[in-house]
């Protein structure tokens, strides 16, 4: 009998910076997260690039991960119009 290998695929959006109650900056990675073990989730995780620090995991559900497919795709189609706009004044 084979095992099914499970799979996860990590985006790494970017590094955030953030502030704790005493204006101290706190690092973090930003990192978008989908395992076949969980396959109606979607994980955000905030990561400390310190090992000993813990980290952040938050889970989205199918109908939440909609909704911000459906936004990303209206932003992503808002910025490629701005951007072609400003590509066509450039040119004349």
């Amino acid at each position: 009998m084979t095992e099914r290998m499970m799979q996860t695929r990590e985006l790494y959006i970017d590094t955030v910076f953030m502030h704790d109650d005493m204006e101290k900056s706190i690092k973090r990675k930003l990192i978008l997260e989908y395992s076949d073990s969980f396959p109606d989730t979607l994980y955000l995780k905030l990561i400390s690039p310190d090992p000993s620090v813990d980290g952040c995991l938050n889970g989205f559900s199918m109908a939440q991960v909609e909704k911000l497919r459906k936004f990303l795709t209206q932003v992503h189609n808002l910025m490629k119009g701005a951007t072609d706009g400003e590509e066509d004044k450039d040119s004349s």
